[in-house]
């Protein structure tokens, strides 16, 4: 039979960019690969109203022998045909219009009785001594204790035994006795030397004891001689006409004596009769089981039914077995068919129905497309479905078609691609494609409307294909988050809109759920909010709290227009970091506050501007300190003064005469050193202010001195540029070759303030 070969790779021109000449599918490829699909197609067999179930491979209907042509609903089976198929309905009518219900007939060598198969069951009984238990496609007859068997050596212990008939002779000890000897027993008081007249009997007490309970002739008995049967089973055998070697045949057959009679004449195994337990059938229908390997319950469908043997080889497959023919075709179970099938149906009946009858809720009928390769690769087609029809000119055309493709095949990292297309104006669009990174919709961008439909509106979402515009006939609710062109709606966590470039957030404005704030930022270039005249912000039940005018003018009000208005810093949680507070000073004047959040968490105001413009900063860093203890200056030491008494410090940034600059900026620091016993013999005095980074000096050269100095003044004023954490000091350096020092007087002090 002929494969199709594909002869245009469609799937390589879904890969082209959009605009690609050879994007476009013609009508010329299209007309090939249709082309290809009816020469292929054309090779392949049909299947006619077939109901699979299971795995289902379809091939070839001829077994070499008989080829299978069709399928026939026939009632009568007139036809008598060799190439078709009879349904199952055909079969069920033909069997209940040509068959009649069946007696079995049972007896016990003496009465007669009729089961109907239809509606009767044969009960296998217990008597005496004898219990029946039916279990699953048997019933096993079992003795109690009153029974003696007849298997091994047996003990009677307190038995009586009721005019018991010895037939022939038996073997006590080593004597054999016979039934004349036993008869001279007859109420004689016999010793063991007169019992051993019963020698000649070659039984054991084990053999005689077996024959307790057994109602039986001698001719019966003898035919038992070499068979191995308990007394339950012998007693079933009771009226039996059969010789050792057919009673043999039966043991391990659990059926009573009515029913063996049915088996006289019957050619079969213990093997083969054991199936029949349960069977209510004559020795005829049996007869015709010869070499048929079924089980009871196979064998019991049979029940009711009124056929021949040539009746029933007939639904044996006419020539041939119907059940061999269509295992080797169609299995209802896991069929396997190879090749191409065809279902084809005259009516609006369901051509292919998959049903799964499992109560699994995760589970259900499933239709696997396996595409079974050995050097599977990428872009290779898992399954296409198509959608065909004629047109007017009584040509197949397809429709429309479902196509799967495997994208990528590597293990651990699989992907896949679905695609829906169908015919526009005689050409095939892509509809609807799933990629593993995208869904599409009209994916060679052809002149397609997309329309999504409400309750009572049909254009709820509509994409016009022509223009590409896009139209909502209600609002539009976002639920999660939305990209639409470089807009982005949320309302996840808050609702917001973001304007996008790409993927760069440009501007946005967002609500928050939880407190009802709107923000409105832009992490990229400007962001511009107009409005044609003035531009109002309101809260708390429509109060106006925040204006921009026409003429650009920005305005705060307070709470109702009047008293002190405020502009918050917040961060964590909405706790408040920094404030701006206006408030009215006097019929005309203002006043403005900037207030900062310090480390202890209290908002302290930081900087004051009153309505005569003074500028105030309560915590702008600044300190002073003096000494109040002499300094002693010894010769050549560079001696740090201490400054032991401090007279204010802002932001307490002075300790151990150490000045430690709380934050980066330009520092005014100022020095005043009163020197006094001043030696003239020295050669100089250098006063220093030492920062982290540079020195500042006041240096006098004692040369000029007339006689030794009792007071002298070093001023030391500069705008130190200092960085967080820097120090700032003063040290004094004496250099005299004599032994002289020198003497800082108290009143020496040492101050700073942070200017910038």
């Amino acid at each position: 039979m002929s494969n199709y070969t594909k002869t245009t790779n469609f799937a390589a021109k879904d890969s082209l960019p959009s605009g690609n000449a050879g994007k476009i599918v013609k009508g010329t490829e299209i007309d090939a690969e249709f082309n290809n699909i009816a020469t292929a197609s054309a090779t392949k067999a049909d299947i006619n109203d077939a109901t699979l179930t299971g795995t289902t491979t379809f091939g070839s209907l001829n077994d070499g022998t008989i080829t299978i042509t069709g399928w026939v609903d026939e009632d009568n089976m007139s036809s008598n045909s060799a190439v078709l198929v009879p349904t199952q309905q055909s079969v069920k009518a033909y069997v209940d219009s040509t068959t009649t219900a069946q007696d079995l007939d049972v007896t016990d060598g003496s009465a007669s009785i009729d089961i109907d198969l239809d509606s009767e069951s044969l009960g296998i009984l217990g008597g005496t001594g004898v219990t029946s238990t039916a279990s699953g496609t048997g019933v096993t007859l079992a003795i109690d204790s009153t029974v003696a068997t007849l298997t091994g050596s047996q003990t009677l212990t307190n038995k009586t035994l009721t005019t018991p008939t010895i037939l022939t002779s038996f073997t006590i000890g080593s004597a054999t006795i016979t039934e004349a000897e036993l008869e001279i027993l007859d109420g004689a008081t016999v010793t063991t030397a007169e019992l051993n007249v019963l020698d000649g009997i070659t039984s054991t007490t084990a053999e005689l004891n077996i024959l307790d309970g057994v109602t039986s002739t001698a001719a019966e008995i003898n035919i038992l001689d070499g068979v191995t049967s308990t007394t339950a089973e012998l007693n079933i055998l009771d009226g039996v006409t059969s010789s050792a070697t057919e009673l043999n045949i039966l043991d391990g057959v659990t059926a009573t004596t009515a029913e063996l009679n049915i088996l006289d004449g019957v050619t079969s195994t213990a093997a083969e009769l054991n199936i029949l337990d349960g069977v209510t059938s004559t020795t005829a229908e049996l007869n015709i089981l010869d070499g048929v390997t079924s089980t009871a319950t196979e064998l019991n469908l049979l029940d009711g039914v009124t056929a021949t043997t040539a009746e029933l080889n007939y639904t044996d497959g006419v020539t041939s077995a119907i059940q061999t023919q269509l295992d080797s075709k169609i299995s209802g179970a896991d069929a396997a068919l190879t090749g191409n099938a065809t279902i084809t149906t005259a009516d609006d009946t369901v051509q292919l129905a998959l049903i799964s009858t499992s109560a699994d809720a995760n589970a259900g009928p499933i239709l696997d497309l396996f595409r079974n390769s050995v050097s599977a690769a990428d872009n290779d087609l898992t399954g296409q479905v198509y959608f065909s029809g004629n047109n007017d000119a009584d040509e197949k055309t397809y429709y429309g078609q479902l196509t799967s493709q495997i994208t990528d095949v590597s293990n651990g990292s699989e992907d896949f691609a679905l695609e829906l297309s169908t015919l526009t104006a005689g050409s095939s669009n892509s509809r609807l494609l799933v990629t593993p990174t995208e869904t599409v919709f009209n994916e060679q961008s052809a002149d397609l409307d997309f329309r999504i439909e409400s309750d009572g509106n049909e254009n709820a979402f509509f994409l016009e294909g022509s223009s590409g515009n896009v139209s909502l006939s209600n609002n539009l609710t976002v639920t999660g988050t939305a990209t639409m062109g470089g807009v982005e709606v949320s309302n996840t966590d808050d609702i917001r809109i973001r304007l996008l470039n790409g993927a760069t957030f440009k501007a946005g404005i967002q609500v928050a759920t939880t407190a009802g704030d709107m923000i409105a930022g832009s992490a990229v270039d400007d962001l511009t909010i107009r409005a044609q005249t003035n531009m109002l912000f309101a809260t708390g039940g429509n109060t106006e709290r925040f204006r921009i005018t026409s003429a650009g003018a920005v305005e705060l009000t307070g709470p109702g227009g009047a008293g002190e208005t405020f502009l918050n810093f917040t961060a964590d949680s909405n706790t408040l970091k920094a404030q701006i507070s206006g408030a009215k000073a006097g019929a005309n004047g203002g006043k403005l506050s900037f207030s900062t959040n310090n480390s202890s968490g209290t908002l302290t105001t930081a900087m004051r501007i009153d309505s005569a413009g003074i500028v105030t900063t309560p915590y702008q860093p600044a300190f002073l300190a003096n000494a109040t203890t002499m300094n002693n200056i010894p010769i050549a030491a560079n001696t740090i003064v201490t400054f032991d008494a401090e007279i204010f410090d802002q932001g307490s940034n002075f300790a151990s005469n150490t000045f430690t600059a709380p934050v980066t900026g330009k520092y005014q620091l100022n020095v005043t050193v009163y020197a006094q016993s001043v030696d003239s013999a020295a050669d100089y005095v250098q006063i220093a202010l030492t920062t982290s980074n540079r020195e500042y000096y006041a240096i006098l050269a004692t040369t000029s001195l007339a006689q030794d100095a009792a007071y002298m003044t070093f001023p030391i004023s500069v705008l130190a540029d200092m960085d967080a954490s820097d120090t700032a000091v003063v040290a004094v350096q004496l250099n005299n070759s004599g032994a002289a020092q020198m003497d800082i007087n108290a009143v020496s002090s040492f101050s700073g303030y942070l200017v910038a």
